[in-house]
């Protein structure tokens, strides 16, 4: 979590069972809003506060759409780590060996992410793996430039605004009086209203007509 957000957001020492409560954190990746959530590991513990951390880990896989499966490179895959990947199949998952930068060469396995959380080798190659399952790889789609649109009405009204437009457009093609093209740039500004909160008036129209020649 520290090295996506760039910022010391969880607690992290050696000790194992450090982190007991469920972290969560809003992040941009490759131009994908994200909201990363840190959890304890899975392991059998008599601790009754860490249990209920490892309780709370597997709810949040649950209700996930992407794990990123954290692997120790120093020590390798273990049983525990089989057993838990078995109880996921099925379910998008990115495995990530972390201390890659101190790793034993040769026992990072091929398909897995390399990284080093302490040195950020590797976090690139994270995120684009994160970008690719998030579009079902259809990176080349996105401008990471531009803004990300998330809500499906703003996605309704975007479109609508587009018709508008289009149809605007057409209607000067045709070359057909401005009363015609009026209707749908009115239209195109409700809709962009219903995003912003503003309201098209008759000002707003009479404004964009009075800069705007309409002619042959």
């Amino acid at each position: 979590m520290n090295a996506l957000l760039r910022t010391d957001r969880a607690i992290v020492t050696p000790i194992p069972g450090t982190t007991r409560d469920v972290i969560e954190e809003g992040a941009n990746v490759g131009g994908i809003r994200i909201r990363i959530v840190d959890t304890a590991g899975v392991r059998e513990t008599v601790d009754a506060v860490e249990r209920m951390g490892v309780d709370r880990t597997r709810a949040s896989i649950e209700s996930s759409d992407l794990t990123i499966f954290v692997v120790d490179s120093t020590v390798g895959r273990t049983a525990d780590d089989d057993a838990i990947l078995a109880e996921i199949a099925g379910k998008p998952v990115i495995e990530t060996w972390n201390k890659a930068d101190i790793a034993q060469e040769g026992l990072i396995p091929s398909g897995a992410v390399a990284v080093s959380a302490l040195t950020g080798q590797g976090i690139e190659n994270l995120e684009a793996a994160i970008v690719s399952v998030a579009t079902h790889g259809q990176t080349a789609a996105i401008d990471t430039q531009g803004a990300v649109v998330t809500h499906s009405r703003h996605r309704h009204a975007l479109r609508s605004a587009r018709t508008h437009l289009d149809e605007a457009l057409a209607t000067i093609d045709q070359d057909l009086p401005a009363d015609f093209i009026s209707i749908d740039i009115r239209g195109a500004l409700v809709a962009l209203g219903e995003i912003t909160g503003a309201t098209a008036t008759e000002d707003i129209i009479n404004e964009i007509f009075s800069r705007f020649c309409i002619g042959k």
